[in-house]
């Protein structure tokens, strides 16, 4: 959640746009995903005062279009971090479907939670069809064990 700080900045550099901005601005928020949302408001949340006032300095001198840049550009910036940490779960879940196979159950849900603990803080859609995989998997394991 913003601070009552950076909501009033929000205001003054939104007071600045144009109706088409604003329009353009709106679709720009309505394509975000739910994780790209929430790290941007832990991003604001995390802000002290001095950086706020860092902005709003910043942003005085920047044009509407050199905000819809900057922000379009933090965006692309955010993607970019979940596409990597996307891929090194789905490293560290192959490695752990090929344990799976050997019958390497302990090792496996050992992949199998790492590559869900790279994903903390990221919407993934798939996830709790991974918690379940790793549920199942220790049942396999403890069945093994028998």
């Amino acid at each position: 959640m913003m601070n009552p700080e950076m909501m009033k900045l929000a205001m003054e550099q939104m007071s600045k746009m144009t109706p088409e901005q604003m329009a353009d601005m709106q679709r720009q928020m309505g394509s975000l995903t739910p994780a790209q949302m929430q790290a941007y408001q832990q991003q604001a949340a995390n802000l002290s005062s001095d950086d706020i006032t860092r902005a709003r300095r910043q942003m005085n001198s920047m044009t509407p279009d050199q905000l819809k840049h900057a922000a379009t550009q933090a965006g692309a910036n955010l993607s970019a971090r979940e596409k990597y940490l996307l891929d090194g779960a789905n490293s560290l879940k192959a490695s752990g479907n090929q344990l799976h196979s050997s019958k390497q159950y302990a090792a496996a849900i050992e992949k199998y939670n790492q590559a869900k603990s790279s994903l903390t803080g990221i919407y993934m859609p798939a996830l709790p069809a991974c918690v379940s995989q790793v549920a199942k998997l220790h049942s396999d394991s403890t069945d093994s064990l028998s």
